[in-house]
């Protein structure tokens, strides 16, 4: 089995989508490889966080081994058919298969999202002022603060 697993410096990672690298060791706890994360950069999108799963499967990753997970990826990896294994701490990566672990099988084990709670309050927002303004939310992009014509001179809600 190949194992991939969120690392910094030759330890397990906070955080999944933070690594500086996903380290990838054989069931014989040999590594074989460790690469530069994709979604490392600070300017990281959802899509490029996304982007992990197809790699990891393109490595033919059968789990992951990390501590922390928001639900979104969590689920994506899950519904990819990876193994999602948590251990509570940090540790050198040598001693991550011998360490006390839990396998996760609900996207709600993972940590929710932040942004992406921000984005759809921000879009309930958006289609309450539309809704109030006599026009859908696709018919135009209203950003924060920003005034359009269609809003006979008044500011979007949010």
């Amino acid at each position: 089995m190949i194992y991939a697993i969120p690392s910094k410096q030759g330890h397990l990672c906070q955080h999944f989508t933070k690594a500086e690298q996903f380290s990838f060791i054989d069931h014989n706890n040999s590594l074989l490889a460790s690469v530069d994360n994709p979604a490392a950069q600070a300017d990281a999108s959802c899509h490029d966080k996304s982007a992990i799963v197809q790699y990891l499967q393109s490595m033919k990753v059968e789990a992951v081994i990390m501590k922390n997970i928001g639900e979104r990826l969590l689920g994506k990896l899950l519904d990819a058919g990876l193994k999602v294994f948590q251990v509570n701490q940090i540790r050198p990566l040598e001693l991550l298969l011998s360490s006390p672990m839990q396998q996760l099988s609900e996207p709600s084990q993972g940590r929710p999202s932040i942004q992406h709670a921000k984005k759809a309050e921000s879009g309930q927002q958006h289609q309450s002022c539309c809704q109030q303004n006599s026009h859908s939310a696709e018919q135009h992009r209203c950003h924060k603060g920003r005034q359009h014509g269609h809003h006979s001179g008044k500011r979007c809600c949010h």
